[in-house]
C-alpha cells in the first residue's frame, strides 16, 4: 500500500504526515549517504587502513584501522563535506512541501482555534480585556489591530 503524504495529512492530521515525510526524508539520508560510505570507506580502511587495529579485527573496517598520516585522511576530510552538502540539499528539499502543507493546514483551520493567541506574562495592571487590547495596539504593534 502507498500513500501520499498529503492523503496522510487528510486522513490522520498535520503531526502523523509530517512525522511519515521526516520518515522518508531518513530514509533517503540513509541511502544517499550511508551505502555510498560504506560501500567506499570500509574496503579501503581494511585493505590501505595501514592494519592500525592489530588483532582487533573488528576494527579492520573502521577509522580505527587507518595509521596517523595516512593518505585516508584526507579522503575522510573530502567524505565529511560530501556529507555536509548532501545533508543540507536534502533538508532544504524537503522544506518547500512541508511550508506548503503547514498553510495549506493553517488556512484550512476553523476559528476561533485558527484565530486564538496565547498571552503570557501580561503586565501589572493590564490583566483586562480592554487594559490588554490597548497594549497590543498602541505598544506591541503601534496601530488598531
Amino acid at each position: 500500500i502507498s500513500l501520499s503524504v498529503a492523503d496522510i495529512i487528510s486522513d490522520t492530521g498535520l503531526d502523523r504526515g509530517m512525522f511519515i515525510q521526516f520518515l522518508n526524508f531518513a530514509m533517503k539520508m540513509l541511502l544517499v549517504i550511508g551505502i555510498p560510505t560504506i560501500s567506499i570507506l570500509c574496503p579501503l580502511h581494511y585493505f590501505f587502513g595501514g592494519d592500525a587495529a592489530g588483532q582487533d579485527t573488528l576494527s579492520l573496517f573502521d577509522m580505527d584501522n587507518v595509521k596517523r598520516g595516512s593518505w585516508l585522511c584526507w579522503l575522510h576530510a573530502g567524505c565529511v563535506w560530501y556529507v555536509v552538502v548532501v545533508v543540507q540539499w536534502c533538508v532544504f528539499s524537503q522544506k518547500r512541501p512541508f511550508v506548503e502543507h503547514r498553510i495549506k493546514w493553517l488556512m484550512e483551520m476553523p476559528a476561533p482555534r485558527a484565530t486564538t493567541v496565547l498571552v503570557e506574562d501580561v503586565p501589572q495592571g493590564r490583566n483586562t480585556e480592554e487594559d490588554l487590547k490597548q497594549y497590543f495596539d498602541k505598544e506591541v504593534f503601534g496601530k488598531p489591530v
